[in-house]
């Protein structure tokens, strides 16, 4: 049994090989990689076979390597091989698992919300599992084993100030210059700059540049140091300045270090991607990094760096690789197809917390939804031949007054079937869809289910998020000029934004969206039963906000937010007629995008609006840069409109109940005996 790591040189290396403490040993092990200053000197005490670089997205080096993987192979007696990547993994692990080799690649932490192109071509190489270091992005053949950072914790550094100030600035291995951040960093750092006169210390520096031409600036600089030379260095520092990359970080907090972080932009020439922001925005949000802008460092950012420490624990985790028997690997070409509940099967979990996953497709919400309507959610999953969960469809089966009819899901903005492609969609919905039932779905995401022609479309809904992908700040600046004035005219006008997590909450708002469901559209409005149920569901780890907008005591607005999978929902959105011109959702919005970033949040959902709403559509907007349309599906076979004089009754029944002679209690209790009919 020997196990081959395989890692391009740089933070891939430097994860792997911090990895591979935490992945349990199975026999000898060999490494591969391209032989420079960091690989000879982290590696210095292991079996190395040294093999030229792959090139970016190099075929011609991809295909080089597979000659040397077929003599390790023979060899070497490989019977498992683990790849943290890049473009090298493409030359061994389909190989090897075409040899029957047990075949692992564990996406980069830089890659936090989507996978590299390695780990887009190896999630669809047969017998190679791959896994991500985030929750959020399992699901669809992702299984999340652990991540890198789980064996970090940041604390109060307790350091005495000495005689100097001593700061590393480090660009890393790569290949691409930086010349931006050395040449940003000049002004601060330079003998009688912005640190030395906040400190009035003497700043030393060690200036590790890379590439980058720097030869005119007025400093000495390293391009590249030894492994243990950098680490010393950074042991003995008091600031550490770093671009975003994964192995330079993982070496500053190995050195007890929380550095200062840039992050590289694609646009420059500085990255083949602008996957740096992401992992600065989520270990920010650890509380490891200081995440800063090229330009916006300041000796204050600086001295706050160095009053934080970043320790590791004793008993780090065990990473956990999926191992699957050769025998049952050979015995499922096609994904079976089980059905499950999905509010218990921890599979369904795993597709809810995956990137097409969302709130409306997680199990709180659905516990919910069935505990407030009394439904049975049915659901079935697709399992390929290595055990993952590669597709999911979801609904509910309603027989009530209105008739017999499937919703997939009941009352929810989206719930995108987890359809990989076509065989998978048929395969989940044989029985279903084509059973003459009257069917209807949302989709946001997938568009599988919209080219199938058993589906016709019924309708679009306009759909509008916003990215926190920068700091606050920026935010403020990126939204438009008419919501920065409305949110100062808010401020003026004296509304004051709470944010409250408890039950108490949810009451407050439901009693005015039912005044404003009664008075201006003349419809009911969900039970409180419902939201009651969503505040247990949700309530454990203060997932669910209700954003309440004040003029002295009077609450004039409000919005109820749910959290989920790294994303803030906005779900319930209600306020006075009267009180409008005051700007409170405004203030709501605002409030609500600073909530999110303050936990690390990577997007605010600001939930789907009907296309003939203009007002609405113009109001997201200004905080939205993104929108999307939202599909709604319905079967060809099977008629939705049999039960018309059943739905006119309803809404008669309706107007009786929300004109101005009835009172609101009345017209809540009636939204509690009536709601669950209009899905």
């Amino acid at each position: 049994m020997t196990t081959l790591f395989v890692a391009t040189t740089g933070g891939h290396l430097a994860q792997l090989h911090s990895l591979s403490e935490r992945i349990p040993a199975d026999g000898p092990a060999v490494w591969v990689t391209s032989r420079n200053e960091q690989s000879t000197s982290m590696l210095a005490d292991r079996d190395v076979v040294y093999v030229p670089p792959v090139g970016c997205r190099s075929v011609r080096g991809v295909l080089r390597c597979l000659p040397i993987a077929h003599r390790l192979w023979r060899a070497r007696g490989i019977t498992r091989a683990i790849s943290t990547g890049s473009g090298i993994a493409l030359g061994f692990l389909p190989y090897l698992a075409a040899r029957g080799v047990e075949c692992h690649y564990i996406e980069s932490a830089a890659r936090v919300n989507s996978p590299s192109l390695t780990g887009k071509l190896l999630r669809w190489v047969p017998r190679v599992r791959v896994y991500t270091q985030y929750p959020h992005a399992a699901g669809r053949g992702w299984r999340y084993g652990g991540s890198q950072f789980d064996v970090y914790r940041a604390t109060t550094a307790d350091r005495p100030r000495g005689d100097r100030l001593r700061v590393v600035v480090t660009v890393g291995a790569s290949t691409y210059p930086f010349r931006r951040m050395i040449e940003s960093l000049v002004p601060l750092l330079e003998p009688d700059g912005a640190l030395h006169q906040a400190t009035g210390l003497p700043v030393e520096v060690l200036w590790q540049t890379g590439p980058a031409p720097v030869d005119d600036l007025p400093i000495q600089t390293k391009p590249y140091l030894p492994i243990t030379q950098l680490a010393e260095a950074l042991s003995s520092a008091d600031v550490v300045i770093s671009h975003s990359g994964t192995g330079s970080v993982l070496l500053a907090f190995d050195a007890g270090k929380a550095p200062v972080v840039v992050t590289r932009e694609r646009r420059f020439g500085e990255a083949i991607d602008d996957h740096q922001r992401q992992l600065a925005t989520e270990l920010g949000r650890r509380g490891l990094v200081l995440h800063r802008e090229l330009g916006d460092i300041t000796a204050d950012d600086l001295l706050a760096a160095r009053s934080t420490a970043v320790g590791a624990l004793r008993e780090p985790p065990s990473f956990q690789l999926f191992r699957t028997p050769a025998k049952a690997l050979m015995r499922r070409a096609t994904p079976e197809i089980v059905t499950v509940d999905p509010r218990k099967d921890p599979r369904w979990a795993e597709l809810a917390a995956g990137p097409q996953g969302s709130v409306f497709t997680s199990q709180p919400w659905l516990e919910a939804l069935c505990r407030t309507y009394g439904f049975t959610p049915e659901a079935r999953i697709a399992v390929d031949a290595s055990g993952a969960v590669v597709g999911g469809f979801a609904w509910v089966r309603v027989h009530d007054i209105r008739g017999e009819r499937l919703c997939s899901l009941p009352f929810s903005d989206w719930a995108d079937p987890f359809a990989p492609d076509e065989t998978v969609w048929h395969q989940l919905t044989e029985g279903i869809v084509d059973q003459g039932l009257p069917i209807a779905l949302r989709c946001l995401h997938s568009e599988v289910p919209v080219r199938d022609p058993r589906l016709r479309e019924a309708g679009r809904l306009a759909w509008h998020a916003t990215r926190l992908d920068v700091p606050l700040p920026e935010l403020h600046r990126r939204i438009s000029a008419s919501a920065r004035r409305n949110m100062a005219a808010a401020e003026r006008n004296g509304v004051r934004i709470t944010a409250d997590t408890g039950v108490e909450a949810l009451r407050n708002f439901h009693r005015m969206q039912v005044r404003l469901r009664k008075h201006k559209y003349r419809m009911l409005a969900q039970p409180m039963e419902f939201f009651e149920n969503i505040w247990e569901q949700f309530h454990s780890d203060d997932s669910v906000v209700t954003m309440t907008a004040r003029v002295g005591d009077e609450p004039v607005a409000a919005g109820v937010f749910l959290k989920w999978n790294g994303v803030l929902h906005f779900k319930f959105g209600s306020s006075l007629q009267d009180r409008l011109h005051l700007r409170p959702n405004d203030a709501i919005y605002w409030a609500a995008i600073g909530w999110a970033v303050d936990r690390g949040l990577r997007l605010v959902d600001w939930g789907v609006s009907d296309l003939d709403q203009p007002g609405l559509l113009r109001f997201k907007r200004k905080y939205a840069d993104d929108e999307k349309q939202v599909v709604t599906l319905r079967s060809q076979r099977g008629s939705s409109t049999e039960h018309s004089d059943v739905d006119d009754l309803l809404g008669e029944i309706t107007g009786l109940l929300t004109d101005e002679s009835v009172s609101d209690d009345i017209t809540g209790k009636a939204g509690s005996l009536l709601y669950r009919y209009f899905c």
